[in-house]
């Protein structure tokens, strides 16, 4: 069942999330999972720690999205892959380039050139965030009409699929590759039956880590996900345009997850001591 917990800052999202995990944890259960962004990890689980016993609190899972690769290994039994670091993906990046330049047609002089490794990888990362393939990219080179664009969009499906075939051959990964090995063992394994899932901090959700959401959603006995957006303007126009982005992390959650989901909404603020600063 996907519930979202919404409301303005100040509302008690997180704690709602967090009392919602420490009730569970401390009646036994032991199928909890919260993911929070990276930077939050620490604060959440010392929060659990000063306000849980510590065998309670080590009922529940504090993880981020990358995290949630290891926390998945340890259940199916790991893949083996070597995980890269930056200095080797560089090196790697410039052996396919160089291997292929003479396939190149707009991009064969800068082939040679570590500045363009690097651009690269950035580029390469944010497609695999947001689940583009290079077929996507040939098929994006096809319609196009413009000619730089054309050779720019084959150039990359070019360079993208050879790379992303050397780290398969090769068994190393990165951690990008990482989630997509997430997603793969979500749609394989049962592995979060049972599992109340909560989710909080976030913003917005890149296109892996929608499909993460969704296979949550179908597996879990409970996902939770709270975002920072007022209730009242979910259906209308917000005239203030504050909450546009979040709205439309909403919409892209109601699509994703197919089902109705279940709106949790928080309107009273506890941060603020004065009204006007609520």
């Amino acid at each position: 069942m996907l519930n979202l917990v919404l409301g303005r800052s100040g509302t008690g999202k997180t704690e709602y999330i967090r009392d919602l995990l420490r009730e569970k944890a401390k009646n036994g259960d032991d199928r909890l999972l919260l993911i929070v962004p990276e930077q939050f990890s620490y604060s959440c689980e010392r929060a659990f720690l000063e306000t849980l016993d510590p065998q309670s609190a080590q009922n529940i899972e504090v993880l981020s999205f990358t995290r949630l690769a290891d926390f998945i290994n340890r259940r199916v039994g790991g893949i083996g892959d070597i995980t890269l670091d930056d200095a080797f993906e560089v090196i790697l990046m410039l052996h396919t380039i160089n291997d292929m330049q003479d396939s190149l047609v707009f991009y064969k002089k800068q082939a040679q050139r570590t500045f363009f490794a690097k651009d690269l990888i950035i580029l390469f990362s944010e497609f695999n965030k947001q689940c583009i393939t290079a077929e996507d990219l040939r098929s994006a080179a096809t319609k196009s009409e413009n000619a730089t664009l054309k050779a720019k969009l084959t150039d990359l499906a070019l360079i993208f699929d050879r790379y992303n075939s050397i780290l398969k051959e090769n068994g190393l990964t990165n951690e990008d590759l990482a989630v997509y090995q997430v997603i793969n063992s979500l749609c394989e394994n049962d592995i979060f039956a049972e599992y109340t899932v909560c989710i909080d901090a976030f913003k917005g959700f890149t296109g892996q880590e929608l499909e993460i959401i969704k296979q949550l959603s179908l597996q879990a006995k409970d996902l939770y996900i709270s975002l920072c957006v007022d209730p009242n303007f979910l259906d209308k126009d917000d005239p203030s345009m504050i909450f546009g982005a979040v709205r439309a992390t909403v919409t892209a959650l109601k699509s994703t997850c197919k089902e109705k989901p279940n709106i949790i909404s928080l309107k009273d603020p506890h941060r603020f001591q004065y009204n006007a600063l609520a």
